[in-house]
């Protein structure tokens, strides 16, 4: 154990969700409608870059899955130019795939086909105001 200052890991992972869904709004009264989304993809991707600064380690996964998006937003019109939106989302991501690390201290050593897995949970909530000049 032991502690160091400074830069000591940098991590990034990029998802790209084509996907396919359902939207639908209901109009319930002349002031008031809400917008439900679901959507799915059987073709998430996720790429990973994990550089372990301190241990002079790279490791980049590149992983495929599925995904999917609920969504349900509730919009209340105040006058002609002004609104309130309410809306809440939620995501789940989950792929596996293969890893492969490498050093860079000098020794060369490289491991490939490591299993890997990402996933992400993600919830949202937006509250909006919005006035029309």
């Amino acid at each position: 154990t032991g502690s160091a200052s400074g830069l000591v890991l940098t991590y990034e992972v990029t998802y790209t969700i084509p996907y396919l869904g359902i939207h639908s709004e209901i109009l319930v009264s002349r002031s008031f409608q809400a917008e439900f989304d679901l959507a799915y993809s059987p073709w998430a991707a996720a790429e990973d870059r994990d550089d372990h600064i301190l241990r002079q380690k790279i490791s980049k996964a590149k992983t495929t899955g599925s995904a999917y998006l609920a969504a349900i937003t509730a919009q209340w019109d105040i006058e002609d130019n002004d609104f309130i939106m309410i809306r809440g989302q939620y995501l789940n991501i989950d792929t596996t795939g293969k890893q492969t690390q490498s050093f860079y201290d000098g020794s060369g050593d490289v491991f490939t086909g490591i299993d890997d897995k990402i996933s992400s949970k993600q919830i949202s909530a937006t509250v909006l105001y919005r006035h029309r000049f």
